[in-house]
Order: C-alpha cells, then structure tokens, then sequence
C-alpha cells in the first residue's frame, strides 16, 4: 500500500505506470485526466479499505449471533469488565470440512484382502501378501458398499474401523461391469454407524467435496477439493462397455482409497471414489448409479426368500441374454429399408434382429435375423433398451414380431428366460457367431409359431459326439455359388466356410467375432481332458530321455506304453477304437507330451499327417481298413513329401506318378524322398507325387496327388536312419520308390489332382499341434529356470532377487502365455468349421512359437550358465531338440513370405487400378494428389489420441481392456496403410522384396498376437479364472510394446531403401558372394 502510495504521489517521475493506458486526443485534455487520476485512485483505494473492515465486521457479528445495533444517539457507553470485541478462534469459525469428518470417518472401514497363493518361481507360497482399499458402512446392520476390484473374487475380508474395532466380512454381491460390491460385516448384531447416501444428480461443478480412505493402506485419510465436473462419461475415460457419468474431482487419491466415500458438506455420499488419472484428476462413480445396484440385490434377496436358492449367496451378478445382435429402428432407418424393399406393415418403431445365436433362446424361440419386434408383454419396444430391460426383469416374453411385411407372432409367444442367465462373455464359441451362415427351412411368412421354450440344464448337455448334424435339426449351409457346392460334394477345399481372419486385415478390415476366445469344451470333455493329463504326466515322468540319446533309438517297451494310452488315435472316432478328440483337446494332449519332444515328434507326424488325411479325405473302406490298427498302434503313419531338389518348394517336386497304359487306375511310384520322420518305424507312407505335368484346372493347381504306401511292397527301400542335432532317435530317414505299384481305387487319397490343397488344409493342423508342443516345452523350461533361481546364490543374493534375471524370467513367462493364446485360438477356429482355412493364422502361430522358444530356451540356458551345457543336462537338450522345429513342415523365413504374399495378394485385387493410376502419375495426376492428402489425413489421425477407428473393438472385450483394444485398432489402421504403400512402391515386383514382406509379416503376427491376447484375458477377466489380473497386466504389457515395435516396422517400410539400409546390405552380401567367402582382409595384414 505504501509503495502504491508513493507512486501515485509522484506521478511525474512514475507516469510511465498510467498514462499509457490514457490515450487522449489533445494534450489540454491529457493533462486535466493526469492532475485527477492521483486523487480519484487514492479515494477508490480508501473506499475499499473500509468496505474490507466492514464486511469482517459483519462476518464476526454473524458468527457470534450478535444483532448490529445503530450508533446510538447518546454517548456510547463501555463496560469497563468486558472487553469491547470478544475474539473467536479461527480454527471454530472456518473449519467446517472438520465437521463434516467428524461426522463421518466413523462410518467408513479399511477393507483388507488377502492374496491367494501363487505359483511364485515354480511354487506355492502359504502368504504371499495382502492388497487393501476403503469402503463405507450404510446401515446400522453392517452391510458395507466398495469397489468390485477391492474385493476381487474373494469371499472373506478383513474389516477395520476408525475406533480400531476388526471384523470378518463376507462378500454377498459382485458385479465387475459395474465395478460395485456389497460386503456384510460380521459384527454379532452389534450396530454400527452409517452414511446417508445423497443425491448425485444434484451436485454441481465447483461445490465442495471430500474424500475420506486408506491410501497406501493409511486408514481415515481425508482429502478435499471440489467437483470439476458432474458429467465425465466412460468413453471419454477409454472405459468401454459401461454406460456411466463419473464425477471428476480434484481430490488427491491413490491406491487403496477406491471404495471410499466422496461426501459433500451435508455428510452425504455422493460417489465412491474409484480411479485416479493423475494428481488432482480423480473420478467416483455416482451414487445414484450404486443406488440401483442396491435396489438389482433387494430385489434378488425377495425372490430368493420365496424361491429355492439355485446358487451360493456370494456368486457373482448374472445378466440373462437372448441371443440376438440388434439395433433400434430409427426413423432414417426405416425409410431406407422402406426404399429398399415393399413393406406393406406399418413399422415405424420397434427392434430389428441382425442375427441370432445358435442354440439360444431366441433361436429356439423361431426368431430370425430380419424380424422385428415391436411389442413384449403388452408394451410397445422403441429401442433396444426397453427390450434388455423386460429380458432382465420379466421371467417370460410375450412378442410380437414383423417378419417379411406380415404379423408372424400373432398369439402371445411365450419365452421362458428363467434359464437363460449368464454373464456377458460366458460360453461364446464360434460356432455362435457364424450363424447367418446358416438358414432356416422350418418357417415360412405368417406362419403362426406356438413353440414353448423349456429351461435348460447342465444335466441335459449332449456330449459332443452324439449331437445331430445340422440337416438333423433343419439347418442347411448357405453355400456362395455354384463351385462352392461342387468343391463340398467332391471334397476339394480350396474354398472356405469361414472368415479367413488374418488376410482381412491386410485391407484395414477386421473380423470382430475372432475377439471372442473359443470355449467349445462340454464339462465330460474337460474332465476327460484332465484324466488324460494326468495320466500322460505319469507316462512322460517315467521316460529315460538320456537313455534314448544315447541309443539314438526309441525302446518297444514306450511303443507298448503308447498303445495303452491310445496315443495312437487321439483324433480317431470311437467306433474305430480311437479317443475321437478335437483339435483343442489334440493340441492340450501334445502340449503335455511335450517334455519329450522326439516322441511326440513322431506321434505328430502319425496324427496329423497320416491319420488325419484318413479322417478328412478318406473312403469309408480306407478308413475301415487303416483306422482301426493305426489307434492300435499296429500300423505307424509318416508322411513323404520333401525332396532334396525341391526343399520348401512343393510345386517343384520331381516324385512322379505314372498312369498305367493298360489300366488308368493303376499307377507307378518313381522318385525319393529326404529327412522322413519316423520313417525307421512306419509301416505307411503318405507319399506326395506328381501326377500330371500341367495343371487343368483354373481356380488350383491340380498336378499333385497323395498315395497310400505300404513298407513291404516291392521297390521300396529304406535307408538307415540319419544323426541329427537334435531329436536324437527320431528315426530320420531318406526313402527311395522305384517302380512302385499302386491302384488308385485302395491307395489314392482323396481325389486325383487334390494333393495340393490337402497338403495345405493339414498343414493348418501340424503347424498348430506344433506350436502347442511348444508351449509344453515353454512351461518345462519356465519350472526349470524358476527352481534354479530359487535355490542359486550369486554374490550373496538369490537369483530370483535380481533384476537381471527376473527380467528374463519376464520375458520367458509373456512369451510361452502369447504362444499358447495364439496355439488355442488357432485350433478353436479348426475345431468350429466343417473344412477351415487357416494358412495365414497356422503359420503365424507356428512361426512365433517356434521363435520364441528358442529365445525362451537360451534364456533359461543364461540362468542356469555353464552348468546347462554339459551333455545330458535338461536345458541342453531341450535347446538342441527345439532347434530343428523351426524348419519343421515348411521354414519360418519362407512362411513369413507366403503369409505376407497371400496378404498382399488379396489387397491387390481390390487396389488394382489404384496401384496402377498412382504409380504413372503423368497420366493420372489428380489420383496422386488424393493420395499426397489422403496421407497427410491418416498421419494426423495417427497422432490424435485417443484413436477413433472405425471397428470399435473395445466393445468386444471386457471394459478394463480398452486402451489395449484400442492399440489393436491402431496396428490394423497401420498396417493397411503400409501395404498400400508397399504396393505403390513396389507393384509387381513386390514378390523379390523380401525385406519389405517380411516386415509386414511382423506386423500381421503381431497384430494375430495381440488379437489372442486380449480375447483370452477378457474371458478369464469375465469369468473370474485364477490370476485372471496377472493376464490382463501382461496383455497390457504386450500390446504397448507391440505397438511400439510396429510403428517401427511402419517407418522402415515407409523410408527408401537407402535410408533402412535394405540396399547397402545386399550389396554388402552380394560381394561377399563374389569373394565366396568373408571379404575382409585380416587386421594385421600391412602394405608395406
């Protein structure tokens, strides 16, 4: 005030301070504004001076309860005892958050929960720990309401009040969705205090708010600010899948005050503190929306108080479904179905079906994708709300349903829901989501369908083999044209029935339904599965892997084991005294075989080669001849197909084939084969010959035909068997046919002309049956390297306590988890079609699982080091047994070509002319500068965040996964946009730039990676499976560094082959080669 003072005193040495902001015309008028701005300034500071004093004079008077009397007109009279102004301590006057805590804090709890025990380095600890987090009491009985991922999936907690009081809670009611749960103290009737809850819809931007908690496990920490904002929603949080407005505060939180109460100055809740996003940038879920949570239990308590109980009080909160994909009918919605087709029904409001769920209640009920429903119990449907909201209260559905134009419901349809209750990612297969594949010829137009649909139960679940075909239960496949039909009658395969997942995506497409992870298991098959595991674990503790290196041989007594457990006819049906189990439980029974890998070496190349080239394409008498001693273990199976010319380069065989003059089905076999497996033992050979010199056909190469071989016919000899690195007793062998007979109608398998495609179509089975054999190794080597870092000191330290080596520990455990999320994904979408196409899915499975092992096994070798390298130890044989498994079937590097050409390919059709316009831009340069800003529009996409995308995967999987379902998103919308950039750079010539393809097939496979990464970790997340947080952490995990190692992909493709350094290194390789040798002339050579 004194310095303000003193420059407006001395305004001429200080007039640079105001009269810049007085601009006048004249400098008569000028200098009358400077000699009154000094005063009026003055006068205006004293005015406010005293407007201060007084307004602290009436906010005393005001909490004092004293009237303000008028100035007397008398003299004013003191007493002389009583001092004039009574001063009151600040901290009573202005602490009215304090009152609001006192109120309170009794009320709310410190939850404790104890952690189960984990497999920690390869063994279970009794007590690994315990997490913690806040909640609140709300009525005087105990009952206590908190976050959902407080409790988790835990039954019992451990409550703390403010007084220091302990109890025991038991958690009643769960929902993960709405991350809400209610937890009843066991306080032997004793009352307890409680909160009022409020009004959150009444709350406005800027009003005061406190949290109160046990951040880091501190119990009754308070902490206030005031709302931001009353209307945050979830998808501007990237939560996806809940439809919620949180309250933004900035209150500071953090872990351990999720469940607390945000109250106001009432000492009313508000919202219950959930998320932190930064400091100063914390949401609650609102009251009101726990208020209805509450309101969903009640109602559930009645109805258990006057029915029979059907599950335990502390199961999760279900959600019933009927088993159709919708959308409400809009008003634009309807005038274009009306432009597109007659419709003689008034519709003008309603909910249209786009598809129904096999085997559900809506499918059952005779519903089908087009109906329209307009009315359930007696009440109109507008939107799909109305219709999920009578699903979930009423126990049965009256509709009345529009199908082609005319009223199909006419009476009340009755359908029963009382059954139908299931979370939202419980039991999906594939085998749900392709149903518009199939049709219905039961229904026709204004039929009248009275059909009661009965509950249905565990009990009455028909077991896999015994279920009728689908022409049994009135469904017929909706083939594409006229080939597809002739190619399912005569059994060529060249076409599929399903989506081919991973070929989509290279066209920025993405087939959402693939998120949903495969669960096509019936509980006798996962008790079957289990027994067996069992089993086999005994089988394989009790082989002598040293024994068999050794020997360089497999004894007969393993062979007799074998049989007994029909490991033989894993996949061979019952009736030929096989196992008959699918692809799932096939791979699961590998998986566990593994931990030997030259038996099951073998046995994959019995199973998935001979066997089931039997099953797929064989006759009814080959099968009833083979069949029946191949599940016995009396005839061995191998296939012959690599020759030492053609390698990996199946169109080049030289293996022929030769038609009879005499008799056209009688053929002779010249050729030989190289590296047979198994080829010491078998006793049939699946040999692959070429059977014409040009191919016929336009649509496939039809010169390749498969032969059935047996040991003994005459002109087959049999080397001895071949040392190998690994895999030692293999039985590898080279296999030479001269002159070999055989008569098409006994021996061909399939039909004439069809090896190719067979050969394809089984290598979708060996290579995912591969890459669950190395999963099993995977786990064996992860037990083995945690066991040694448990039990090894080094410098004083356990192993497992340093950083080094849990960073390989890492980096072991996301790699096997990765491998098998794609090996069970791959061989649920083998198990969910009659004849499946999976080039694309198979071979990347098997091209990560087999790189990853190895990188797996090296750092398994790098815990244990020297120790691991002495012959006969475990990990290096596991090293040299896994190495050759990359070269097995087809090699990687070839496989990453094939993948990413097919890839290729298939965009080139549909950007054909495009790639031709945009490469002559003399002749087409308007197509260049759309491009130029087509380009420039994607990178600016690309850089926004949070990405939008045009597939909104998020709503496929759990809400908690959103931002990894997001990174998904972005890796497709990259990886269109560098095959199109490949393809505009390279055009025809993209075949000879293997650099460029292999960097696409990276990007694929990661993007497959991530695909089954977040469909496996939703699920177990849904479900609520064992360590289900640890698979979500580790999806996290994978997909942020995956999304990192593609924009690098992405960059070098998009850079010139001088800038990557493509076009330095072969010239580099390329006069290496002229030197047949290392070029480089040794350091301590001298020219002088």
């Amino acid at each position: 005030m004194y310095r303000f003072g003193r420059i407006l005193l001395n305004h001429q040495k200080y007039s640079s301070f105001y009269l810049p902001l007085l601009s006048t015309k004249t400098e008569q008028y000028s200098n009358r504004i400077n000699s009154t701005v000094p005063f009026t300034l003055i006068f205006a500071a004293s005015s406010l001076s005293f407007y201060e004093i007084y307004k602290r004079y009436r906010l005393y008077a005001a909490s004092t309860n004293e009237t303000i009397a008028s100035t007397p007109k008398g003299p004013l009279l003191v007493d002389a005892q009583k001092p004039l102004v009574e001063k009151i301590p600040y901290s009573k006057q202005y602490n009215f958050i304090a009152d609001v805590v006192e109120h309170v804090a009794s009320a709310v709890v410190h939850i404790e929960v104890d952690l189960e025990p984990m497999p920690y380095f390869g063994h279970y600890s009794s007590s690994i720990g315990t997490t913690n987090g806040s909640g609140f009491i709300i009525n005087e009985t105990g009952l206590l309401l908190t976050n959902a991922h407080v409790v988790r999936n835990r039954k019992n907690v451990k409550i703390k009040l403010a007084d220091g009081q302990r109890f025991t809670g038991t958690v009643q009611f769960v929902d993960m969705v709405a991350d809400l749960a209610v937890v009843q103290i066991d306080s032997n009737k004793q009352k307890l205090p409680y909160l009022s809850l409020g009004d959150s819809d009444k709350i406005r931007a800027g009003e005061h708010c406190i949290a109160v908690g046990s951040p880091l496990a501190l119990s009754n920490t308070v902490t206030a600010g005031i709302v931001s904002n009353v209307g945050r929603t979830s998808s501007e949080l990237g939560i996806f899948g809940r439809d919620i407005n949180y309250i933004q505060t900035d209150c500071m939180i953090t872990g351990g005050n999720s469940g607390g109460p945000l109250v106001n100055l009432d000492g009313e809740v508000i919202g219950i503190n959930s998320m932190k996003a930064m400091t100063g940038i914390s949401f609650s879920l609102p009251i009101n929306y726990a208020k209805l949570f509450l309101a969903d239990i009640e109602k559930k308590k009645l109805k258990q108080s006057t029915t029979k109980p059907t599950a335990s009080a502390t199961s999760r909160r279900q959600t019933r479904y009927l088993g159709i994909k919708m959308f409400s009918l809009t008003p634009q919605i309807v005038e274009e179905m009306r432009y597109r087709m007659p419709m003689t029904f008034a519709v003008s409001k309603g909910v249209y079906i786009a598809s129904v769920m096999l085997n559900s209640t809506a499918q059952r009920a005779g519903l089908q994708p087009g109906d329209i429903i307009i009315d359930v119990n007696g009440h109109d449907i507008e939107t799909s709300a109305d219709l999920i909201k009578h699903v979930q209260e009423d126990e049965t559905l009256n509709l009345k349903v529009v199908r082609n134009n005319g009223l199909v419901f006419g009476k009340q349809k009755q359908i029963n829901m009382q059954a139908m209750r299931f979370l939202p990612w419980i039991r999906r297969s594939y085998t749900n989501l392709h149903v518009n594949r199939f049709l219905s010829n039961s229904t026709k137009p204004n039929k009248e369908v009275t059909q009661q649909v009965r509950p249905t139960s565990e009990e009455s679940n028909i077991v896999r083999k015994d279920r009728p075909r689908l022409e049994e239960e009135g469904l017929e496949y909706e083939f594409k044209n006229e080939l597809d039909v002739l190619r399912h009658k005569e059994r060529l395969t060249v076409d599929s029935t399903n989506t081919q997942y991973m070929t989509i995506v290279f066209n920025g497409e993405y087939d959402r339904d693939i998120l949903t992870y495969p669960e096509l298991l019936t509980k006798s098959e996962s008790t079957q599965m289990n027994t067996l595991c069992e089993r086999l674990k005994t089988f394989t503790d009790s082989i002598d892997r040293n024994k068999i290196e050794r020997d360089n041989h497999i004894d007969k007594d393993i062979y007799k084991e074998m049989c007994k457990l029909k490991l033989h006819g894993l996949i061979i049906p019952e009736e030929f005294n096989g196992l008959s189990l699918n692809s799932q439980l096939s791979v699961r029974m590998f998986e566990e075989l593994a931990v030997s890998p030259t038996i099951t070496t073998q046995l994959l190349a019995h199973t998935e080669y001979g066997v089931r080239s039997l099953l797929v394409y064989g006759t009814d008498e080959q099968q009833r001849y083979y069949l029946p001693e191949m599940a016995k273990g009396n005839m061995i199976a191998t296939a012959c197909i690599t020759e030492a010319q053609s390698g990996s380069d199946i169109r080049n065989i030289e293996t022929t084939a030769t038609a009879s003059d005499t008799d056209p089905n009688t053929y002779t076999i010249n050729g030989k084969k190289m590296w047979v497996t198994n080829g010491l033992n078998a006793n049939v050979f699946l040999v692959y010959c070429k059977t014409k010199q040009r191919h016929t056909s336009d649509d496939y190469d039809d010169r390749f035909s498969f032969f059935l071989v047996h040991r003994d016919m005459p002109g087959v000899s049999i080397s001895p068997a071949i040392s190998t690195l690994g895999l030692r007793g293999l039985g590898l062998t080279h296999i030479e046919f001269k002159d070999v007979k055989v008569h098409a109608g006994n021996h061909l398998v399939g039909q004439l002309g069809e090896g190719l495609n067979i050969l394809r179509n089984l290598h979708g089975y060996v290579r995912t049956t591969l890459a669950g054999m190395c999963v099993g190794v995977g786990k064996r080597l992860i037990q083995l390297a945690s066991e040694r870092a448990i039990q090894r000191e080094s410098f004083g330290r356990k192993l497992m306590d340093q950083g080094l080596v849990q960073k390989r520990l890492f980096h072991m455990e996301i790699d096997t988890y990765t491998m098998e999320s794609m090996t069970y994904l791959t061989s649920g979408i083998l198990d969910s079609f009659s004849m499946p196409v999976i080039s694309i899915e198979s071979a990347l499975t098997k091209i990560f699982a087999t790189d990853r092992l190895y990188r797996v096994a090296n750092d398994c070798l790098e815990i244990f080091g020297v120790e691991g390298i002495e012959i006969g130890h475990p990990v290096e044989q596991y090293l040299r047994d896994i190495r050759p498994w990359s070269m097995f079937d087809v090699p990687n590097d070839v496989l990453r070509l094939l993948t990413s050409w097919e890839g290729v390919m298939s965009v080139s059709t549909v950007v054909h002319d495009f790639v031709r316009k945009i490469r002559n831009p003399i002749h087409f340069p308007g197509t260049k500068l759309r491009h130029l800003l087509t380009g420039w529009t994607a990178q600016a996409q690309a850089m926004r965040a949070p990405f939008s995308f045009k597939h909104d995967l998020w709503e496929k999987v759990h809400p908690t996964l959103g931002i990894p379902a997001k990174d998904l998103e972005y890796a497709v919308f990259v990886l269109r946009n560098v095959t199109k950039e490949t393809l505009t750079k390279s055009g025809r010539d993209i075949i000879d730039n293997q650099l460029y393809l292999r960097r696409l097939s990276e990007i694929v496979m990661e993007i497959y990676a991530m695909t089954a990464m977040l469909g496996r970790s939703s699920r177990a997340y849904s479900i609520g499976l064992k360590n289900c947080e640890h698979e979500t952490e580790m999806t996290f995990l994978y997909c942020k560094h995956a999304r990192t190692r593609i924009d690098k992909l992405a960059k070098e493709i998009h850079e010139h082959g001088h800038q990557t350094g493509d076009e330095h290194l072969q010239h580099l390789a390329k006069r290496m080669l002229i030197a047949k040798g290392y070029s480089i002339t040794t350091p301590l050579e001298r020219t002088y």
